[in-house]
């Protein structure tokens, strides 16, 4: 006969390292938090919508009077939903535009725009942006380089800032939700990352919280860029990376740079107002 299951001693055992399961790492502690937050939001904006209809029903019952009989009140209606009414169709003006962008140091061209791909955006997602499920997309990029002389004596024009944004809309809060715990996992961990070859290595702190009430985070960065000095050099590239949610829209937000061996000052203030800016354009519903 086998053995009785016992729930707790299982749980001790998936926690002990030697066990089958390892515990969870802090970044999927962090993602969870968030996950029964906006559980417990909705849950609670459901609640406060039953218990209106409950205290209002009465009301209505009894503003018939003593005038007695079967008075017919109408029919009994489910309580509106919490769920939040879906947005509008994707617009251009739903992405940052030139206006958005962080000024740059002398040196450099003006930013210029140029086509987007909807497909990759972070250096660190781990494939094409289809695996989300959004039902449209929109996207936008800007780059930059340094000017042809004394500071660019190879007179290169290759791009050495790129700005990338793409804004996703999904049928529901629901998925768009999933969605964002999916994109928060590539924005903390860069596990597999799709946009480069090189070892990718952590720079900086993961940045989390809410900007006009969107959840968002964002971290920075940084791997080598042989292609710069292919003789070895401390050029590298820094991206900062993010996420925010807005009801049933994501955006995803990068900006890289190439600079060593340390990441350009100011870059990761610049990147919380970009953050802002994409959150203020996209939800312009």
């Amino acid at each position: 006969m086998p053995d009785e299951f016992d729930p707790i001693s299982e749980r001790l055992h998936q926690l002990d390292p030697g066990g089958a399961m390892k515990p969870p790492t802090p970044a999927e502690i962090r993602r969870r938090g968030d996950r029964m937050r906006r559980r417990n939001t909705t849950l609670a904006a459901v609640g406060a919508v039953v218990a209106v209809a409950v205290i209002a029903t009465p009301v209505a019952v009894f503003a018939g009077g003593s005038g007695g009989g079967n008075r017919d009140i109408g029919p009994v209606t489910d309580p509106p939903s919490a769920t939040s009414t879906p947005s509008d169709p994707l617009e251009d003006t739903d992405l940052i535009s030139v206006e958005d962008l962080p000024a740059l140091p002398d040196g450099f061209e003006p930013w210029t725009e140029q086509p987007g791909s909807p497909g990759v955006v972070l250096t660190c997602q781990p494939g094409p942006l289809d695996s989300l499920g959004a039902v449209e997309a929109r996207s936008r990029e800007f780059t930059t380089y340094i000017t042809p002389g004394e500071a660019n004596v190879s007179g290169s024009t290759e791009p050495t800032r790129r700005i990338r944004e793409v804004v996703l809309r999904f049928d529901t809060a629901d998925a768009a939700a999933a969605a964002y715990d999916e994109a928060q996992s590539w924005v903390e961990e860069c596990s597999d990352p799709i946009g480069t070859t090189e070892k990718v290595f952590p720079n900086g702190k993961i940045h989390q919280g809410s900007i006009d009430g969107a959840d968002s985070v964002f971290r920075g960065w940084v791997y080598g860029a042989p292609e710069f000095c292919p003789e070895g050099c401390d050029a590298a590239w820094f991206p900062q990376e993010g996420v925010a949610l807005l009801g049933d829209r994501l955006v995803l937000l990068e900006y890289t740079a190439l600079a060593g061996p340390l990441s350009p000052e100011g870059q990761g203030d610049d990147m919380e107002g970009l953050l802002a800016a994409t959150v203020d354009r996209a939800g312009r519903t």
